[in-house]
């Protein structure tokens, strides 16, 4: 800190810096006023953010102090001896003192990598190495589109500052400069770039009178001397008392004789154009370098799956899938670093078993938790398939419907090519069938049964009906007596002597009924007295393997009719004891021989 108590001690200062990469630069300032002011030297002056070594290029209309971790230079009233040496010790360790000229090749970074995001398409961390003796401002260059330039719109640019550490990190989110995702699938290129080196800023804090300006001159290195310095003011408010003749000097200024200068105005604080604020000025050597360029092979999977199933895949057919995976990325995958894909079977294993066949034309693939997970090597182009195979069932929801992705990690831009899925829906006829009289019941001779077949599509998708109720256990008992018809068009019965046949096609979710009617033939003229009969599909549904299905058998019995018995006398209505009859027989009997004995007496006086 430099403590001035008032206007009388304006005064006039010189310095030698000493940057850590050895490059010395001359500072004079006349008529310094700073009461209680402060001077920094260091290569990246005020920062942003502030807790870092990136300057900001520019003064800062606040009052504050320069980021303490950001290595100051050393200040030497005097130009430095030639025997000082390059480093000594110190409280805090080893500290630089007059270092050696850093040249072009000590800028050379042999390390720059890149660690990829596991949830950013084309984001990532890289890590390199530059020499401590480098401190200032570099870029990290990123050509997003490969095409070996770095200034292409859709290239980036990420600014820097090196704090002498040695070892430094810089995110990447995966943006190119147009604002839009990278293509993870192409090829990138990265390395770093040096537009200045040498570099050094002098900050000025809280001085209110600069009247003779900063002279700032690099006294070694390429070009030297030099006398061309930079400040930015453009952001300060102009609403001050006095001001300085150029507020920006980004174009780089001459400063010999003095440049960047202020007066003092009187009365309250602020009282002029350098009180309360950080001004920065700043110099350096400009060069064009890139460095530790690396190629960025981006990867990325495509997958097609494809299925020989079909709606007509019935209960034990055989259903088998293929899946093909390519990389059109610009990079391989290896054995250290494969593909991953997984094939979800939740919702195929639900209306099929799983065959337990898998096959991959390379790498592995493995069944658990009704998933496949196929793993290999791929190299840029290259495409594996790997097949499997389950046999239907039908018991579920009808569909066998499943996606194979590539695992999460790989494929993070959530692109379409990374999941392929098959559908297929499958058809389930149920039939069934009942009668009127119910099933059960006992008929007679004469009666007619209406029989009801129903076919009832629950599946997803369109099926065939195909059924045939064998009628020759119902005709040797009974007669057709209305002929089979259909309630559904595209469903037709036809009767053949003894065989009704039902074909059609039914839409799924949809009911067709077929009805006909028998009677009872008359006692003597029918076969076993049993009307027995069952429609059989030609395809079983799937209610069959799990004994859930309906009916689709009747039985009736024909009960023969009694014959009929007529009494020798008229029924009087009375119910009489067993003794009236035989006293009735017995007045007839004597009534009878009183009228023969009449008779004949009758007869003798007619021949007398």
């Amino acid at each position: 800190m430099i403590w001035q108590p008032g206007d009388a001690f304006v005064t006039d200062m010189s310095f030698w810096a000493v940057s850590d990469a050895g490059y010395k630069y001359t500072i004079n300032m006349e008529q310094y006023m700073g009461v209680h002011s402060t001077l920094a030297v260091n290569a990246a002056g005020v920062t942003d953010p502030p807790n870092t070594c990136t300057s900001l290029y520019a003064s800062f209309d606040a009052d504050g102090t320069v980021n303490p971790n950001c290595t100051l230079f050393r200040l030497f009233w005097e130009e430095p001896a030639a025997d000082l040496p390059e480093s000594a010790p110190s409280p805090s360790g080893e500290t630089k003192v007059v270092p050696p000229l850093l040249d072009l090749d000590g800028l050379a970074v042999p390390d720059l990598a890149f660690t990829s995001s596991s949830t950013v398409a084309g984001a990532g961390t890289f890590n390199y190495s530059i020499t401590p003796y480098f401190l200032g401002n570099y870029w990290v260059e990123i050509d997003t589109n490969g095409n070996g330039s770095y200034t292409d719109s859709v290239d980036r640019r990420i600014l820097q500052g090196a704090d002498g550490s040695g070892t430094y990190s810089t995110a990447f989110d995966g943006l190119d400069g147009e604002g839009n995702p990278v293509d993870e699938c192409g090829q990138m290129r990265a390395r770093i770039y040096y537009d200045k080196v040498g570099e050094i800023h002098f900050v000025s804090r809280d001085v209110e009178w600069r009247g003779g300006g900063i002279e700032m001159i690099r006294q070694n290195g390429p070009g030297a001397p030099d006398d061309v310095i930079y400040w930015d003011d453009t952001q300060l408010d102009p609403n001050r008392p006095t001001t300085t003749p150029l507020v920006d000097g980004t174009a780089g200024v001459p400063s010999t004789g003095g440049v960047h200068g202020w007066a003092r105005a009187a009365g309250p604080a602020p009282v002029s154009w350098g009180d309360a604020r950080l001004m920065d000025d700043w110099a350096y050597v400009p060069i064009t370098q890139g460095t530790g360029e690396i190629a960025l092979d981006g990867r990325c999977l495509s997958l097609e799956k494809s299925t020989d199933g079909s709606a007509n895949a019935v209960i034990g057919d055989t259903v088998t899938y293929t899946v093909s995976v390519t990389n059109n990325g610009a990079g391989d995958y290896t054995e250290a670093d494969p593909a991953v894909v997984v094939d979800d079977m939740t919702a195929v294993l639900d209306d099929a078993t799983f065959n337990d066949d898998a096959e991959a034309s390379v790498g592995s693939v493995e069944f658990a938790d009704n998933a496949l997970t196929w793993t290999g090597r791929l190299a840029a182009g290259e495409t594996a398939t790997f097949t499997y195979s389950v046999t239907v069932t039908n018991v579920g929801d009808h569909r066998l419907t499943n996606t194979a992705a590539v695992t999460p990690g790989q494929c993070l831009s959530n692109s379409e090519r990374c999941t392929s899925t098959t559908d297929t829906p499958l058809a389930n006829v149920v039939p069934a069938k009942t009668s009127n009289p119910a099933p059960g019941a006992t008929v007679k001779q004469g009666d007619e049964i209406t029989y009801t077949l129903s076919y009832t599509n629950d599946g997803a998708a369109a099926g065939p009906v195909d059924s045939t109720d064998d009628l020759s256990a119902v005709l040797d008992d009974a007669e057709i007596l209305v002929e089979p018809v259909s309630d559904t068009s595209g469903i037709t019965a036809t009767r053949t002597n003894d065989t009704l046949r039902v074909v059609g096609s039914l839409n799924p979710g949809a009911t067709a009924t077929v009805t006909y009617t028998v009677k009872v033939r008359d006692d003597g003229a029918r076969g076993d007295s049993q009307l027995r009969n069952v429609v059989v599909p030609d395809v079983e549904p799937a209610c069959s393997l799990t004994a859930t299905c309906p009916e689709r058998a009747t039985e009736h019995k024909v009960t023969p009719t009694p014959p009929v018995t007529r009494s020798s006398l008229a029924s009087t209505g009375l119910d009489l004891p067993p003794v009236v009859p035989v006293a009735a027989g017995i007045l007839l009997a004597v009534g009878a021989a009183a009228f023969m004995v009449g008779r004949r007496k009758r007869r003798s006086r007619h021949s007398d």
